[in-house]
């Protein structure tokens, strides 16, 4: 479960470098690239913590607790729909586990959400080394992808039913 706590220090830092823009190394845009679509992720973050802690309108004070799982969240968000549609299918039979929930198999999702982000962050990279911008049209195309992927998977209980 570190690395749940790692990965949004890990966010912070690339959209840091997203605003710096100080390098033209490929290794540097692609952080900038993970920045910008952690960037796209993160408000949904905030929702799905907000939303959680609501019941038919009124807050419920006694899941705030899930403010201190917002970091988490973010990290769950990142691999969005896509990747929690691959991890539900094909967890039991890669671990062996009886459950399917990411919080038993944290290790399993994280890498699918790597690899997702991996690729993803490098066609973006590729776009910014060549000096284009978040206002270039596969860059918005890759940032509104994992927004909605994200809006996609904010009712997944992550953590467990």
């Amino acid at each position: 479960m570190w690395i749940g706590l790692l990965l949004p220090v890990f966010f912070i830092w690339c959209i840091v470098a997203f605003f710096r823009n100080n390098s033209e190394k490929f290794i540097y845009q692609w952080r900038r690239a993970i920045g910008w679509l952690s960037m796209c992720v993160f408000p949904f973050t905030l929702v799905a913590v907000g939303a959680n802690m609501l019941d038919n309108g009124k807050v419920e004070w006694d899941k705030a607790v899930g403010v201190v799982l917002a970091p988490f969240y973010w990290g769950v968000l990142m691999g969005g729909q896509t990747v929690i549609d691959v991890f539900e299918e094909n967890v039991k039979d890669w671990t062996g586990h009886r459950k399917d929930t990411m919080a038993d198999n944290t290790e399993v999702f994280v890498l699918l959400m790597l690899i997702q982000l991996a690729v993803l962050s490098w066609l973006v990279a590729l776009r910014f080394r060549k000096g284009k911008t978040w206002r270039d049209p596969l860059v918005c195309a890759v940032g509104l992808f994992m927004a909605v992927n994200a809006f996609l998977a904010m009712d997944w209980p992550w953590y467990g039913t």
